[in-house]
Formats: C-alpha cells, structure tokens, sequence
C-alpha cells in the first residue's frame, strides 16, 4: 500500500487504499497506482490523502473513542 485516501471533516467517515506498483529499483510508482473500495461512507465532501510520495505504508495508526476521530500512517 502506498497511501490511504481519507474522507473527514469532523470525524473519519471512510477511508479506502491507495495501491501502487513497485517500479525496478524497489519504490513504489505513484503514477501506476489503483484505489480498493471505500470503506466507510464518503460524505462526498473533498477528501485528503495520506502518504503518496512513494514510501511504503507499513503501518497505519489512529485513535477511537466513540467514533474514530484520528488516522495516520506509519511509512517506511
């Protein structure tokens, strides 16, 4: 995974991932990338995506008390 694109204003309604290919020399390809389903509800509103740059994910972090509030991403 090489990013999570994540739909939250107030609170995380839905997010879904960002997959991209890994090139010759071992990074992931930005350009050559495809996005899963969302999970969530999108609310429609602009969303914001985390990561992208061509680090990997290998990690995803976040917080959650009544509703999940906060999401982030540990990148190698």
């Amino acid at each position: 995974m090489g990013a999570l694109e994540v739909d939250a204003a107030e609170y995380v309604t839905a997010a879904r991932a960002v997959f991209m290919r890994i090139d010759a020399q071992g990074r992931l390809d930005p350009k050559d990338s495809y996005q899963s389903e969302w999970m969530g509800t999108p609310s429609g509103n602009p969303t914001e995506t985390l990561g992208g740059d061509g680090s990997k994910v290998i990690g995803i972090c976040g917080r959650r008390v009544a509703v999940l509030d906060v999401v982030g991403l540990v990148l190698e």
